[in-house]
Formats: C-alpha cells, structure tokens, sequence
C-alpha cells in the first residue's frame, strides 16, 4: 500500500498479536472456537440505546426500539434490517455484522452487509398525523468491541445496522483500511512472510534506490552530452523550469483527484467516511515546494510522493557534480566523495544515536519484542528514510557511472576481458544479493544495523550500476536483450502517471470491498497482476490528457524562444 508506514504498523501488530494468540490458554480458545455460533439476544437493542444514549436524539431512540418491535414481522423492510432465528428464543440482525470463522487467524472485523443495510427504508409508523417514529433510511456504522482474553485485547469491529437519525461520531465507520484491514486471516501474515523468498517484499525498499540510481544517470548522461556540444554552455533557469513543469502539473491534477474525487467514487463498509484528505488540505504547500518530505510520516499529503521531494531536491543540487566533473574532474570527484561521506556519517551517527532497525527483512526475528520495534518504526522513516542526506547514495553513484561512461567513450576505451567481465558480475550479483537477502533470520546489533544502513543503499546502487555498464557497452547479452526489450519502450514512456495513479487505484479497491479478502500468496500476486494492468491503463489515460499537452506545450513554448 502507499501509505506504507501504517501499513508497516499494522503488520508488526499482527505478527504481535499472532504470537501471543499461540500461548493462549484453553479456556480462551474454546471461547473463541464457540463465537461462530453465537447470535446476537434480542436485549442486544437495550445495549445500542446505552451507546447511543449520550448524544442522540429521541427520534434515535425510538426508531431503534421500531426496528426491534418489528424483528419478527414477515416482509418488507424489516426483513431486511431483522431475519429471526426460530431455533432459539433470540434473533440475529441480518444485516449486522456476526461473529465467523477464522477468529483465531485474525478475521476480527465482521461486516454485516453493507448494501442492505443502505438499501433499508422503514415507513412512518402508523397514520396519524406528525409521526416522528420511522420514515428513515438505514446507516452503516461499526461498533468497535475490544475483546480480552488473558494477556492479548482483540480489537473486534461489529457491524451494526441503524436508522440514520442516529447520527453521531460514536458510530462512524473507522478509517481507510489497508491490506491486513481487509484479510480475514491477518494472524497468518507472519507464516506467510518467514520465507527468504519474501525478502525481495520487506526490502522493496532498495527499488526506490533504483529509481535514484537512474534518475541520477539520465539527468548527468544528458548533461554531459550537451555540455559537449554547448562548450559547457547550458540554459540553467530552463534546466530547472523544465523539470518543475515536466513534474507538477501532472503530479498536482493527481492530488486533487486524490483528495476532492477519490472519497465520492465508491462506497462500503471499509469506505473511509471523511470527505477529503484532511493532510492535503492542510499540508498541500508542501508538496508543491517539493518539501513534503520533511513532513513528519502520517502527516503527509500522498505519502508516496515522498520519493518525488527527493528526487526533486537531488536535481536542484546536481550541477555541484555536473559542473565540477565535466570542468574540473578533480574538484568533481572530491565533491561526490564528500557527499558519499555526509550520507554514510548520516546513516551511521543516526542509526546508532536512535537505535534505528535496519528495515523489514528482520522483523520475524523481533516477535518477542514487536512493540519495541514497532516504535522504532516511526523513528526510522522520520529520520532516515525520508531524509535527503540518508538517501542521496545511490543518486551520486548514478552521476558517476555516466561521468565514467563518457569519459571512456571520449577515450575510445577496449571492451572488458573475459576475466573482467567475471569478476564484475560476481562482485555485483554478490553485493546487491546480500543487500537484499542479507536481513533474513538476522538480529543486528545497533553498530551492525548502522553499518547496513550506511552502505547498504549505496552498495546496492553500485550493483545495479554494473548491469547498466555493461549494458550500454554491449557486454551483457541476454542481459540486455531482455532489458532492451522494444514492448518494454511505451512502458517506460507511462512509468510516473503509473507511479501517480497505483495508490488511488489499490485504495479504491481495498476501500470497497464488500467482503474480507485471504491472505496468501496466490491472491496477492493475482492482485498484484490486477492493479499493474489496471494501474498502467488509466495511465495510458492520465497520459494522453495530461502529460503529453504539458510535454508538447512545453517543447512549443521552448523553441518559440530559442529560435528568437
């Protein structure tokens, strides 16, 4: 998901919460066993007018007790709302949320039914005139019942189903959902995740440092490219304009879908009630200054945007490096050597001072301490992860490689041996494999976790650089049939409206589920199909009504002035 702090959160509650749950005594399993088979009484009525009794209304009141009166009327609507159990002195609310299977493997949110409940109308009761007692609608809200047993509190959320003259904040639905939010066997993430397979999951991390990498390349590839045929002489306030527009307009028209559309296109029990992004409302500023990533984590306006501050702030830096390397080569190198060292000291000192993890790919090895590493988790995205000075590694390896690219190529540089060749991929399959798999089934001490996180990024953007080098000097075969593949050309062309667009497509989907989702690796890959399909289609859309009238604009207005 793209608010991957929450979503880092809840998985470390899980696996908490599924490792106590093994120690359970008997009585409370049994106790849990038995809940599938319970109904709920009918004094169940006298418990919602208890909960709704300080704030509500008597209208609340009274049409409550008319869809009780009503509980066992055949037909219409109170069928709908109430649906006897014969079998019993009792009744269960249909559209209410009842107790299911798999409680002991996380299914703690039972939904009822969502579009039944909305559908319900109740008529005005009886014929006089100025009834007050029914004429209303039926309003999905949750009741959230926490349920302690022994050492472990179960946060169970309830379905209820009320006459919409209840209207409080007592009974709102909870907010957005994310994955786990909507799996009915959140306890079994921990099985699923303890496989060393996963880690390329828990340390997706290092793909962001891929996109640093090649940001970084392209911007100093095509600098010195120009620079040759310029003599150096380069339109610096058209060098920053472009980019700002290239970026913003497109990535703004998204936040406001974002903010002011996303909330109106769906609906469900896991629908999110606020009508807006409270945080884009408030901190929008400071994604169009390309700042938001000093913005404290769950306080951030499109959380994913993060990367684009960055990346952002990174460019706005790069003629250090470009300028250095290409006039004076010495001077450039002892600037990227100083940067490479601000970034490492960065790492190292705050990792160590904070007492930071050193990512995901350990976390099975911290289930006996989960809320002490859940509350390192804040701490290490606030204080590192979104930082510039910790992620700016691999962008300077990125400006190196296309220094060293062409400075060979102005040298008319051999090929690389045989022997080169060998060693190199060894050395770079070997560097970027251990950045990735090197966490699993490991606990760091704190000097170990601030050497991963000092070298590791940069590392890893090292090994990537390698498979780019000898790419481009036609030494890779396979390699580079495979990453030269021409399908692959109009893909790349949609890469940043799909990187816009991916988070409000998987918030949609995940918000308007009807019905709790089980977790396994099958249906997460055929999700994950699912929404880069559907992800990079509507980007074909953004696309072609956005981001290509602002390119061509772009390029319109630009050789309007170059050719004066």
């Amino acid at each position: 998901m793209y608010d991957l702090v929450n979503w880092i959160q809840k998985t470390v509650d899980y696996v908490g919460k599924s490792e106590k749950l093994d120690h359970m005594s008997e009585d409370d399993i049994k106790l849990l066993n038995g809940l599938p088979n319970f109904v709920l009484p009918l004094p169940f009525s006298r418990m919602l007018r208890d909960v709704l009794s300080e704030s509500e209304s008597s209208k609340c009141g009274q049409d409550l007790d008319y869809v009780f009166e009503n509980i066992f009327s055949p037909g219409g609507w109170s069928m709908k709302m109430t649906s006897a159990c014969w079998r019993a002195p009792s009744a269960v609310l249909d559209s209410y949320g009842k107790p299911e299977s798999g409680i002991l493997l996380g299914n703690l949110r039972w939904l009822g039914d969502y579009d039944e409940c909305v559908g319900i109308y109740a008529p005005a009761k009886g014929n006089q005139e100025n009834i007050t007692v029914g004429n209303f609608h039926g309003r999905y809200c949750t009741l959230q019942v926490p349920l302690i047993l022994g050492n472990v509190s179960l946060p169970l959320s309830l379905a209820a189903c009320l006459p919409d003259s209840c209207n409080t904040k007592k009974n709102q639905k909870s907010d957005a959902p994310e994955i786990l939010n909507s799996a009915e066997n959140a306890f079994d993430f921990a099985k699923y995740i303890d496989h060393w397979i996963f880690q390329i999951i828990l340390n997706g991390f290092f793909s962001v440092d891929s996109f640093f990498l090649l940001s970084g390349f392209l911007v100093a590839y095509v600098f010195f490219k120009q620079a040759d045929k310029t003599d150096g002489k380069i339109p610096w306030l058209y060098f920053y304009i472009h980019r700002y527009v290239r970026l913003t307009i497109v990535y703004f028209m998204i936040i406001l879908i974002h903010t002011f559309i996303l909330p109106y296109v769906g609906s469900g029990p896991l629908w999110p009630d606020d009508a807006a992004d409270k945080f884009c409302r408030k901190n929008w500023w400071w994604n169009l200054l390309y700042i938001n990533n000093f913005v404290p984590q769950g306080e951030q306006c499109f959380p994913v945007a993060w990367y684009l501050a960055n990346d952002m702030q990174f460019y706005i830096i790069s003629p250090l490096f470009l300028i250095t390397l290409w006039r004076w080569p010495k001077i450039g190198y002892s600037m990227l050597g100083a940067f490479f060292s601000i970034t490492f000291i960065a790492n190292f000192v705050l990792t160590l001072e904070y007492n930071l993890i050193a990512g995901l790919g350990n976390i099975i090895e911290y289930s006996n301490d989960i809320l002490g590493f859940q509350n390192k988790i804040n701490e290490f995205f606030n204080k590192i992860y979104f930082k510039p000075y910790a992620r700016i590694g691999p962008y300077l390896v990125g400006i190196l490689l296309a220094y060293y690219l062409h400075k060979r190529k102005k040298e008319n540089a051999d090929k690389l041996s045989r022997i080169h060749l060998t060693v190199g991929w060894i050395v770079a399959s070997g560097l970027t494999l251990t950045c990735q798999f090197g966490l699993y089934h490991q606990r760091l001490t704190p000097v170990g976790a601030s050497f991963y996180n000092a070298f590791s990024r940069t590392i890893f953007g090292f090994g990537l650089a390698w498979v780019i080098f000898v790419c481009i000097e036609g030494q890779a075969n396979i390699v580079n049939r495979i990453l030269s593949w021409k399908p692959w050309i109009p893909l790349s062309r949609l890469t940043f409206c799909a990187y816009l667009i991916h988070p409000i497509v998987q918030t949609a989907y995940y918000n308007s589920l009807r019905t709790l989702i089980l977790f396994n690796h099958n249906n997460m890959f055929m999700m994950y199909m699912g929404f880069l399909i559907i992800s990079y289609a509507f980007s074909l859309v953004v696309s072609l009504l956005l981001e290509s009238p602002v390119i061509r604009l772009e390029r319109l207005l630009r050789n309007k002035f170059t050719s004066k």
